[in-house]
């Protein structure tokens, strides 16, 4: 057992949480988020079998897949940022990035505190190391499943990030992602469209120098990008599947990646 499990948090106020995602809890009903993935749980993590399995989930947030994997018989150890380490803020130059990470700092300890309110409500078993993803310390373990969801365009370095958290996981990878727009067709549909055009998977790079934003959004990542970086790290036989998840009203389509280990 490591020793940086975190102790839970005793939070009994909602106005002390920030609720990432919408979620249904005994006592108290539905508290919203900007993602609503009541409907979508299971083609957000691939369909696949958790029953009996250990997951590592960086970047959970309000905990809402931390807790629907342990419904569905999963041991889940989330690993997240608490207000004590930096977002990949994007350093615009001539932008002063301290108001933004100490607004950050703020929301990250408001968006913990509901990850334990719900943790508490629902009787969730489930475990806790802060930290930053590039920094997993080597005795969290091994487990059977990691889920990557919608964490990597959010990081400076997704390889790395990916590299540091595979090295804990023996069986399975679930990355899900945005897809973007340019790519709201499959790839193999657009090259039938178009021959001799995206013979490579691409990266996109989403910030913006003139208008100055986003500021914690980085990559556009195509599922074929995330297929190749899967397989340098010896994760293979990939599926992907594409499905619409609700996001403040709308309904925005995502993309899951599931691969297994291969080598290595």
């Amino acid at each position: 057992m490591i020793r940086g499990y975190a102790a839970p948090r005793l939070v009994e106020n909602l106005d002390e949480c920030c609720f990432y995602h919408t979620m249904d809890l005994p006592g108290v009903g539905t508290v919203h988020g900007p993602w609503d993935l009541r409907r979508g749980v299971d083609d957000y993590l691939g369909h696949i079998d958790l029953r009996g399995r250990t997951v590592l989930e960086p970047g959970p947030a309000s905990g809402f897949f931390t807790f629907e994997m342990e419904r569905r018989g999963a041991e889940v150890t989330a690993y997240d940022l608490s207000e004590e380490q930096e977002w990949d803020i994007i350093p615009y130059a001539g932008r002063d990035a301290s108001i933004e990470l100490g607004e950050m700092r703020a929301q990250m300890r408001r968006i913990n505190n509901s990850f334990w309110f719900c943790h508490r409500l629902l009787g969730s078993k489930a475990r806790m190391v802060h930290g930053h993803v590039y920094e997993m310390p080597d005795d969290i373990g091994t487990f059977d499943v990691c889920l990557l969801g919608s964490i990597l365009l959010h990081l400076r370095d997704p390889f790395l990030a990916m590299q540091k958290c595979l090295s804990h996981t023996r069986e399975t990878v679930v990355v899900t992602d945005m897809l973007p727009r340019s790519d709201l067709l499959p790839a193999n549909a657009l090259r039938r469209l178009v021959p001799g055009v995206f013979r490579q998977p691409s990266i996109g790079f989403a910030p913006d120098g003139e208008l100055m934003r986003p500021t914690d959004t980085w990559w556009k990542l195509h599922p074929e990008v995330v297929i190749r970086m899967l397989g340098v790290l010896g994760f293979g036989n990939a599926r992907v599947t594409y499905h619409r998840q609700p996001y403040r009203g709308r309904r925005l389509r995502l993309f899951t990646v599931v691969a297994n280990r291969v080598r290595g």
